[in-house]
């Protein structure tokens, strides 16, 4: 995720995880923590301390506080337990520049994919049967499946990804059960551009698959595939403050590869140009 001022990557990694296994099988267990580092992969150092699991940070409109997601070591085990068992994780504050770290939430059960709506108002999911979006301080938004959910600018809109179907192309209408809501199927990942006329979403059904990277209009016209490495996948795209005449950044995640480096890529076939650069 961008800073405010496009200068900082906050990003989730399992780098310096000790690797453990899962007490009654095989599988590796990673614990991760919550890093920062310039677009360019300089100035990296860690930024929280959990020991067990944080995840999905954000900035905060003035830079200065990241929010994300934590859990511990126990409830990642039964999140990633095939039965999908019941867990607990919360949402927690974390200052950029002190390090002081505080809990926003509380009670049982998943919650996940924070982001700031506006300065005051933390929007994010919950898990199980009965979860949906959720607004701080404890307020209940829609029910049913939400994940990885983005507002707009003005906090007037929200995309967000659940599974509808497997057909191509990845961006088309879908039939709505409310008059009062417009559906647009997209790829997973999801995220609304700055000026709120863009979204950005990768072109696969699963981050398990592969995923290339696209770029469309709010309508789900101008479509345009920015970037499919066909070697590695691509996920988690994050939209860089505007620069310059509208031109934008893009920064995505390549799961497996653990080097910094960026890319750019540029065009003129929408109403402004779109730069992209990755970390992985």
């Amino acid at each position: 995720m961008w800073s405010p001022d496009g200068e900082w990557l906050a990003f989730s990694s399992d780098r310096d995880s000790p690797k453990l296994r899962r007490p009654d099988g095989f599988e590796t267990i990673q614990r991760t923590e919550i890093y920062l580092m310039r677009p360019d992969g300089s100035n990296l150092r860690q930024l929280t301390h959990t020991g067990s699991y944080a995840g999905s940070p954000s900035f905060s409109r003035d830079g200065k506080q990241i929010i994300f997601y934590t859990g511990s070591f126990e409830d990642v085990i039964a999140i990633s337990d095939p039965r999908r068992l019941r867990a607990t994780t919360q949402i927690a504050v974390i200052d950029v520049a002190g390090g002081a770290v505080r809990t926003v939430t509380s009670g049982k059960g998943e919650k996940w994919s924070p982001r700031w709506i506006t300065p005051e108002l933390i929007g994010y999911c919950s898990g199980g049967p009965e979860g949906g979006l959720e607004l701080t301080p404890n307020r209940s938004g829609a029910r049913g499946e939400f994940n990885t959910p983005s507002w707009s600018a003005d906090g007037r809109r929200m995309v967000f990804h659940r599974d509808t179907g497997q057909s191509w192309p990845p961006v088309m209408e879908t039939a709505s059960p409310d008059p009062k809501f417009r559906l647009l199927r997209a790829g997973i990942f999801p995220s609304f551009s700055p000026s709120g006329d863009r979204v950005a979403f990768t072109t696969g059904f699963s981050a398990f698959l592969h995923n290339g990277l696209m770029t469309s209009s709010t309508d789900g016209s101008n479509r345009w595939l920015i970037h499919d490495d066909l070697e590695h996948n691509t996920v988690a795209p994050s939209w860089s403050p505007p620069r310059r005449s509208h031109r934008f950044r893009i920064r995505w995640r390549v799961p497996g590869l653990r080097s910094a480096r960026t890319g750019r890529f540029r065009t003129s076939r929408s109403s402004h140009r779109t730069a992209a650069a990755f970390a992985c």
